[in-house]
């Protein structure tokens, strides 16, 4: 039988996202709480960033993440919530 994996922790998931977005950005650590498009997402960065972070975590996510959690806060909220 395979091992189940933990879930992230919630410090992990914020992280990670922050990583993800700084990635998108081209930005080593973009501010978790200021809104992705007023730090330069646009929609093509957008839809890169959502696929990016399905895959890392494992979840499904809006097309309108940035739209409906638009910080990486509430991204990493978001993640979370899909994790359980």
């Amino acid at each position: 039988a395979a091992a189940l994996l933990a879930a992230p922790s919630p410090r992990e998931v914020l992280d990670g996202v922050r990583e993800e977005v700084g990635r998108v950005l081209g930005s080593p650590s973009p501010p978790l709480k200021v809104p992705v498009r007023d730090l330069g997402m646009d929609s093509v960065g957008a839809v890169d960033l959502r696929i990016a972070l399905e895959r890392r975590f494992g979840v499904a996510l809006p097309a309108t993440l940035v739209f409906e959690a638009p910080s990486i806060h509430a991204m990493a909220e978001r993640v979370g919530q899909n994790l359980k």
